[in-house]
């Protein structure tokens, strides 16, 4: 049960790339040329892999007429939309950019009725499962020849109405093509192409944005450094929907790498569950990680800008105060290991240079040659 009351105390510590299209003729529905047109790849290679072929079979071919097709932001799906229709006769396929406005409904309701007779592909992208359990009922009640393709980012989000199919894109599908891709852009680096392959392909995880976002910042600054990206970071776990308990919860799970934990701490935190089945949790048999890496630092920052140098103070002494030695050196090993990740955050620049002064505990000598004292002061030296 120590790592549960510990989790628990961490908690206490706290009181409290996804593609855009301007709306077509005041309309949410445009035609699918538009969004095509409209659409920018960058220049950036499409990073195809097995199940690409499967998907697009299943939308344009498959007799299915109700289609959620579910995968968190970064892996792919709406560049995915453009690969698939791209190049195409798109005469009576449309797209909507924000399924989730509540103006949608009737919209689709009219364009339907008008259109009884056609048959075509309406792809309907950012949609919840309440709008597209409403769109659904909507379109078996007029029986229209459109196939509705729903598209969103949380995997949990599922429309059990008779009629829908569940079209799943995981990182496991993509995992080895990014490795590769990572591989084919990096391998021209000479000697130390090795290593920066490696620590992308780390980095990424199977994201498709993460990877691109990582070899550009290295291209661009010799660093992959993604702490910036807020809106990536913010869409992947959903953070605009948490609670404030829950956003603390998911910033205290970050902070060690990894997090021990007992079989009734995975069973008891519906977060934990939760993020699990999203993949943005990694589970073995003693601890747990959040992931892919860099959103876990992004997390670990959003913690450092609510932390103060006494509150970080009393974490190390709730760390020290654990009975069970064995798990408390696992957890201050963990911390110190997500700490060395922080090196481009400036509170915790900070925070660290406030703590290395006058008068403050790392400014005597028996606390830095401690034991833990001397891990942690290894791994604030990598960031301060």
């Amino acid at each position: 049960m120590v790592m549960i009351k510990m989790f628990a105390k961490i908690r206490g510590w706290f009181n409290f790339v996804h593609q855009t299209v301007n709306n077509y003729s005041n309309t949410l529905l445009m035609p699918m040329n538009d969004f095509i047109k409209s659409y920018s790849t960058n220049g950036i290679t499409y990073i195809s892999f097995p199940k690409f072929a499967e998907i697009r079979h299943q939308i344009l071919t498959e007799p299915y007429r109700l289609i959620q097709f579910m995968g968190l932001s970064g892996i792919g799906k709406s560049r995915m939309i453009f690969e698939i229709f791209h190049g195409i006769d798109n005469s009576n396929n449309y797209y909507c950019s924000n399924a989730s406005d509540d103006r949608l409904l009737n919209e689709l309701s009219t364009f339907l009725r008008e259109r009884m007779n056609e048959e075509g592909v309406i792809v309907l992208d950012d949609c919840n499962g309440d709008a597209f359990s409403k769109i659904s009922k909507l379109r078996l009640e007029i029986n229209t020849k459109y196939k509705i393709i729903g598209i969103y980012n949380d995997t949990e989000d599922i429309v059990r109405e008779r009629g829908v199919n569940q079209l799943y894109l995981n990182r496991r599908d993509l995992l080895d093509s990014v490795n590769q891709y990572i591989q084919d852009q990096i391998g021209l680096l000479g000697n130390q192409a090795e290593n920066i392959v490696r620590q992308i392909q780390d980095i990424s995880d199977g994201f498709p944005v993460v990877a691109i976002k990582a070899i550009q910042s290295y291209r661009e600054n010799g660093v992959t450094n993604l702490m910036n990206e807020d809106e990536l970071w913010k869409k992947m776990c959903g953070y605009q929907s948490l609670t404030v308990d829950e956003r603390v919860a998911l910033q205290s799970l970050s902070l060690f790498e990894p997090l021990g934990y007992e079989q009734e701490f995975a069973r008891d935190y519906q977060i934990v569950k939760s993020y699990k089945n999203k993949e943005l949790i990694e589970i073995n048999s003693c601890w747990l990680l959040v992931r892919p890496l860099p959103l876990a630092v992004w997390l670990v920052g959003q913690w450092f800008r609510n932390c103060g140098q006494n509150r970080f103070v009393q974490v190390l002494n709730d760390l020290d105060a654990i009975q069970e030695q064995a798990q408390a050196n696992r957890m201050k090993r963990a911390l110190c290991k997500r700490i060395q990740n922080m090196q481009d955050n400036e509170k915790a620049k900070y925070l660290f240079e406030r703590l290395m002064a006058v008068g403050t505990p790392f400014h005597y000598e028996e606390v830095v040659c401690s034991d833990f004292g001397s891990q942690l002061f290894l791994a604030i030296s990598t960031v301060n």
